[in-house]
């Protein structure tokens, strides 16, 4: 649970002046090959909440169970709005009216928990703050993005998709996976996707991730990462490999080209 007079304060920081936390609107990663390549199927899983598309993509694809984390408490707040718009079958925002989405969040509703219920309270908050409308504001932080790199859960299996979203209340553990001293989480998991958190990470920070997620994997387990931003002032990633290669295979999973860079997508196996 996160506190939420805390999240409305980092909420309106954001509006105002811009913060360290941001939100991002939807995945701009290549997840729909990743789990072509990848079964999660009957999988334990311990994902980066980020956008939630990855959350969203792993119930498409029957992962068994899925926990997550972020370093940014406003990601769970988001995910609720998100589910919200989706039992209005609302994928992306596009010519939705301020009204709308007041209405949606307003709703009677069963809250699967505590923290659905306030996030009712930010989003409020949020939206009194415009007065203008909702999705024009987004293109600072929400949904300034569209993905058709995500499988297909919000056709076919919308219905199975909201069925899950309805039936669990998630678990999110607020962390920098990078200080193993703020992870408490103790369950085993045969999956761990990281997205791109390494790739800004120095090598005693990796090393940091290395040791947790070793910790947290059953034997055989794997980790997914990608390298979505190669810059050269801070590409550790052959470094990174160094630090995993002690107790983790690598491997690739493929490439794509992005202007003049490759953006690698990758996972280590636990050894």
């Amino acid at each position: 649970m996160t506190e939420i007079n805390r999240d409305i304060e980092i909420l309106m920081n954001i509006m105002d002046y811009g913060t360290t936390y941001h939100i991002y609107p939807r995945a701009t990663e290549n997840i729909l090959k990743i789990l072509e390549l990848v079964d999660v199927k009957n999988m334990d899983v311990y994902t980066v909440l980020s956008s939630s598309d990855i959350i969203f993509s792993l119930i498409d694809k029957m992962a068994k169970s899925i926990d997550t984390f972020d370093i940014n408490p406003l990601t769970l707040r988001y995910y609720y709005l998100r589910k919200w718009m989706l039992e209005d079958e609302i994928i992306d925002g596009e010519n939705v009216s301020f009204s709308d989405i007041y209405d949606i969040i307003n709703r009677n509703r069963k809250y699967i928990n505590e923290d659905e219920e306030q996030s009712v309270r930010l989003w409020n908050t949020y939206i009194k703050r415009i007065k203008e409308d909702f999705f024009s504001l987004y293109n600072a932080t929400l949904f300034e993005y569209v993905s058709d790199r995500i499988p297909c859960c919000y056709d076919a299996n919308l219905k199975y998709l909201l069925q899950y979203l309805n039936s669990i209340s998630l678990v999110f553990d607020e962390v920098d996976i990078g200080n193993s001293d703020e992870i408490s989480n103790m369950k085993k998991y045969d999956l761990v996707y990281l997205s791109n958190i390494m790739d800004l990470n120095a090598g005693f920070k990796v090393k940091n991730i290395r040791n947790r997620i070793y910790e947290m994997l059953n034997q055989g387990g794997q980790a997914i990462c990608t390298n979505l931003v190669n810059h050269p002032y801070f590409n550790f990633f052959n470094e990174q490999k160094q630090i995993f290669e002690e107790k983790f295979e690598y491997g690739e999973l493929f490439r794509e080209r992005v202007g003049s860079k490759d953006n690698i997508y990758y996972r280590y196996i636990k050894k």
